[in-house]
């Protein structure tokens, strides 16, 4: 049995169509997570100066209020709507279809504790409506199911699409609260 080199190894990996297709998967969700990235810094910076350090504070602990809660919405869920739709890809409507009311029930049931608990520790009624808006946010978490779809065909150039312009999106959404002076 000859012995191959490194790099020959590396060009019999490299030519692999498993791997280039794992590869080219990968890049894309890694170019859409920074990308993602790059306008959540950008957009925050501007949310930041305009709203000033006591009114941003006041945002960002409603916003770390509403995390403690994001548990409840997905249930823990993500790995296992993963693996069954790779293990049953058959059964991909029903385990979609399982999993879309399982979260929209999780959904409600984080907005439900988070609400009743900001009841005993939040006093300010600004920190409460904000908590709640933020807190409604559970309910469209409910669609990241879809992509587990993307993820388990190995569809990501499609998922990161997605991504990319529902991040570009919400951005213009809070860059154009800002610019109107009703933030």
């Amino acid at each position: 049995m000859k012995k191959l080199t490194l790099k020959q190894r590396i060009i019999e990996k490299w030519e692999n169509a498993g791997f280039q297709k794992y590869f080219q998967n990968t890049g894309w969700m890694f170019f859409a997570r920074i990308f993602g990235m790059a306008i959540a810094f950008f957009v925050t910076a501007i949310v930041a100066r305009y709203l000033g350090p006591e009114k941003y504070g006041t945002l960002m602990y409603a916003v770390s209020f509403v995390g403690l809660f994001s548990f409840i919405a997905s249930l823990g869920m993500d790995h296992i709507i993963y693996r069954e739709l790779i293990k049953y890809p058959e059964r991909e409507s029903k385990i979609l279809g399982t999993s879309f009311i399982l979260r929209i029930v999780g959904g409600f049931a984080a907005i439900f504790a988070t609400m009743f608990l900001s009841s005993f520790f939040v006093h300010d009624l600004l920190e409460k409506k904000l908590i709640l808006i933020i807190s409604l946010s559970f309910i469209f978490q409910s669609l990241s199911i879809l992509n587990y779809t993307f993820q388990s065909r190995l569809e990501n150039k499609k998922l990161s699409y997605i991504i990319i312009t529902t991040n570009i999106i919400l951005s213009l959404l809070k860059l154009a609260v800002v610019f109107s002076n009703k933030g």
